[in-house]
């Protein structure tokens, strides 16, 4: 039979019941939960998502976002590699980057890639299209993902996941790392606020300056009369 706990909390109506517990012998069914279940792929994506979340709202300025949402994104994809690009189709600088073998070649970007996700949203290759992307064709590449990062409308960098000579990002990479991205895009969005406001103060403490210049240089509009 199923007992029930009664809580008394002093309130005028009197105790409250609060559950009902089957008594059950059977503890067979009852288990520890292993340590490798807590520690899954989810689990870890999980934790990189919160983690990230409270460093990238702590970064104080771009490099150091970009850095950390880098290195969350290629821990948390399977990626062999992770950059956070910024400029133009014709010039892309690397603010940041993560890598799996650091003796590897210079970061090379697939312009295809790049100019699909200039449109707005995430794009990928894989071994059936790679042959459209002409800047990475002999490179060994075997999946690459690019993902721009948005701040209202405007398209303020991508960030830019690829792997070589066989490995293969984690099952559901994408959907991690646009999440992640997204964590990344509003951080920028909020470095860039944080911008616009400082140069606001800057700029009115410049105009306070020389108002109080003005007043000191030029003469009394209030006259005295003679006589």
């Amino acid at each position: 039979h199923p007992f029930k706990f009664r809580l008394d909390l002093g309130a005028p109506g009197g105790a409250s019941t609060i559950a009902a517990v089957q008594a059950d012998d059977r503890s067979a069914q009852v288990r520890a939960i292993e340590e490798s279940e807590m520690d899954s792929m989810a689990g870890r994506r999980l934790r990189l998502l919160i983690d990230s979340a409270s460093a990238l709202q702590a970064a104080k300025d771009i490099p150091t976002l970009a850095e950390s949402g880098v290195r969350a994104l290629r821990q948390g994809t399977g990626f062999a590699r992770a950059l956070g690009l910024r400029g133009s189709e014709q010039a892309m600088e690397v603010v940041a980057s993560s890598v799996r073998d650091e003796h590897g070649d210079a970061p090379r970007v697939s312009r295809s890639l790049l100019r699909a996700a200039s449109a707005g949203r995430p794009v990928c290759l894989e071994d059936s299209n790679l042959n459209m992307a002409e800047s990475i064709v002999g490179a060994g590449v075997t999946a690459a993902l690019c993902i721009p990062l948005m701040v209202g409308e405007s398209v303020e960098g991508f960030v830019y996941l690829d792997s070589v000579g066989g490995a293969r990002p984690g099952e559901d990479a994408a959907a991690f790392a646009t999440a992640l991205a997204r964590f990344v895009a509003l951080g920028l969005g909020d470095l860039r606020r944080r911008e616009l406001a400082g140069r606001q103060r800057s700029l009115e403490a410049e105009l306070s300056a020389a108002h109080g210049v003005q007043r000191r240089l030029l003469p009394d509009v209030r006259g005295a009369r003679m006589g």
